[in-house]
């Protein structure tokens, strides 16, 4: 994860943000340390000290609330893998041009 991290310029514990592009649709992230990793039997269990870093996000975008268009957190989702960062990205992108004709979510 750090390499990740690293790439896009983040700092732990600050706001970053990606653009993701041919979307309306930007991605804040908020890289933290991660304190919780498996024992021998498997169970979670919280250490005192990092073992790992882990993104904090959310896909931000149009939605429109009673006539009013804004920008807001659509969907909080959080990585502790880089592939599973990655394929979300591909994953929300190649979903997300097929509905890009009206990207304006209406509640």
């Amino acid at each position: 994860m750090i390499d990740v991290i690293a790439a896009h310029n983040w700092e732990v514990d600050q706001q970053g943000f990606l653009e993701i592009e041919g979307t309306p649709y930007t991605l804040s992230v908020v890289p933290e340390f991660t304190y919780f990793t498996r024992d021998e039997e498997g169970h979670i269990v919280r250490t005192k000290t990092p073992v790992g870093y882990k993104l904090n996000c959310a896909v931000q975008g149009p939605k429109t609330v009673n006539g009013h268009v804004t920008i807001d957190n659509l969907i909080f989702v959080e990585f502790y893998e880089e592939e599973d960062f990655y394929q979300f990205m591909i994953d929300f992108k190649r979903e997300t041009s097929s509905f890009l004709t009206n990207p304006i979510l209406t509640i």
